[in-house]
């Protein structure tokens, strides 16, 4: 991948942004936060929500699900603010039939994934999606009805590589039109770029970083600039 990587702490940009992303330019934001919050940390984030994105957070049962939910909405909040240049205000965060969540009121698009300790977003002024997924051993043998006959070849004769990778790519272009996985997998060609769905062309790009597999989905070719958020 070849996007700008820069990296930044949370506590800085939230107290006051050191640059702007131009509008015309996505921007991909990424977390990989190994270690669980202080208790001083958490604090200070949790209380940064509303009570409803409070008690959201508060309905998983394990820490880590807890902490990619809680960063979740700080990308939401972080990237927000980097594209506007505004504070967001979480009660415009609204979610559409799908449950695909989007900011109401502003031109602004974005997508959410997250997997394992990694948490992503992007963001631009026109439609994106976005997926992630640890890289792991799984029964491949078990998504019936998902690839095409061209990319099970590639699964077959590739294994995990080329599995996460299409399947992250399916999931990145199903999510920009909003659908989720209300389309059917095998009808999304993942080796097409573009590929066209829903009358739009989708331009994904893959990469992989600390272990998992990415894939963004964009209406616009335009390159996006790459920040990491730390928050610890």
């Amino acid at each position: 991948m070849n996007s700008t990587l820069q990296k930044i702490s949370f506590k800085d940009l939230a107290d006051k942004p050191a640059f702007a992303i131009p509008e015309n330019r996505p921007l991909l934001l990424w977390s990989h936060e190994k270690r669980q919050f202080s208790s001083q940390d958490w604090s200070r984030y949790f209380a940064m929500l509303p009570q409803e994105l409070q008690e959201e957070i508060g309905n998983y049962i394990k820490w880590e699900d807890r902490q990619n939910c809680l960063i979740g909405k700080l990308l939401i909040y972080s990237g927000f603010l980097l594209k506007t240049n505004t504070p967001l205000n979480y009660g415009k965060l609204l979610r559409e039939p799908y449950g695909k969540p989007f900011i109401e009121e502003t031109d602004l698009h974005f997508n959410i994934a997250h997997s394992n300790h990694c948490v992503t977003a992007i963001f631009d002024m026109m439609l994106v999606g976005i997926d992630v997924e640890n890289i792991r051993d799984l029964p491949l043998q078990d998504f019936p009805n998902t690839f095409t006959p061209d990319e099970q070849r590639d699964i077959d004769q590739l294994g995990h590589a080329a599995f996460f990778e299409y399947w992250t790519r399916k999931e990145a272009i199903s999510k920009a039109v909003g659908k989720g996985m209300g389309i059917p997998y095998d009808t999304i060609n993942a080796k097409s770029n573009p590929f066209q769905l829903e009358d739009r062309l989708w331009h994904t790009t893959s990469f992989e970083k600390e272990g998992y597999a990415c894939s963004y989905s964009l209406e616009t070719m335009e390159e996006p600039y790459f920040l990491e958020l730390l928050f610890s």
